[in-house]
């Protein structure tokens, strides 16, 4: 989920996300910060795309998740950077 202390501009944008849909399949999603920002640090809070908790963090119903796996969910369903960008496109 969201941190805390996120603007009022960050809250529209996540809004604006959660609406799209997961990326991948349409069900309702929660909000998946690029992985890989380094060090335990989290991507920039723009940097972000929408996955159902089965392609995000559960891997249930012969979905791949993408936190069990980054590069075998990548070579399936594409980068990170192309589904960040395609979401910024279809929100701006």
């Amino acid at each position: 989920m969201p941190k805390k202390n996120l603007t009022a501009a960050e809250k529209r944008y996540y809004a604006a996300v959660v609406e799209l849909g997961c990326c991948i399949c349409k069900m309702p999603p929660e909000i998946h910060h690029r992985t890989g920002a380094g060090m335990g640090m989290r991507a920039h809070n723009s940097d972000v795309m929408g996955l159902c908790p089965d392609h995000h963090r559960l891997g249930m119903n012969g979905k791949l998740a993408i936190h069990k796996g980054v590069k075998t969910w990548e070579a399936e369903h594409g980068t990170q950077d192309y589904w960040i960008q395609a979401t910024q496109d279809r929100i701006f």
